[in-house]
């Protein structure tokens, strides 16, 4: 397994199956202009990887970000938390092979399988974890965890 962090809370992690983009936060300014990444960095749209999941684990502005969403390919599958607000979202960019996922969910995705592990927020948020022949990576992004979640991965 291979992260790579793009920026703030933007991962791509390369398993052994799937290619996943994780939250992208691409352009600067972001959070309508009030936030940059430094040093600056450059995108080169035409040379982003190609991406098999696209995961956005909430609807935060630095982890949620619209005008990257409409410059990523809208035929990738989706997987978001029970969330009408980022559904109707990405459905209105054009993007219609979304998931909602259940925190405490498996998905098995070719030699990889993802748990969407939960957050004790008032709204809809997960975290990331995921196995591959490589290891094992869990992304808690801004995750309020209790003992119980703590529980959930470490019986893993």
């Amino acid at each position: 397994m291979k992260i790579t962090q793009l920026g703030h809370a933007s991962l791509y992690i390369e398993t052994a199956g799937p290619r996943i983009l994780m939250d992208p936060v691409l352009i600067d300014p972001h959070q309508e202009g009030k936030l940059a990444i430094f040093p600056q960095r450059e995108v080169r749209w035409e040379h982003l990887p190609e991406i098999d999941l696209l995961v956005l684990s909430h609807h935060h502005l630095d982890h949620f970000d619209v005008r990257t969403l409409a410059s990523l390919p809208r035929d990738v599958q989706v997987a978001i938390p029970p969330s009408s607000l980022l559904e109707n979202s990405l459905r209105q960019l054009g993007y219609e092979s979304i998931q909602k996922i259940t925190p405490g969910e498996w998905i098995e995705l070719d030699d990889a399988r993802l748990l969407f592990t939960p957050s004790a927020v008032s709204f809809p948020e997960v975290g990331l974890l995921i196995q591959d022949r490589g290891g094992t990576f869990w992304n808690q992004v801004d995750s309020v965890l209790t003992l119980k979640h703590v529980d959930l991965v470490m019986a893993i």
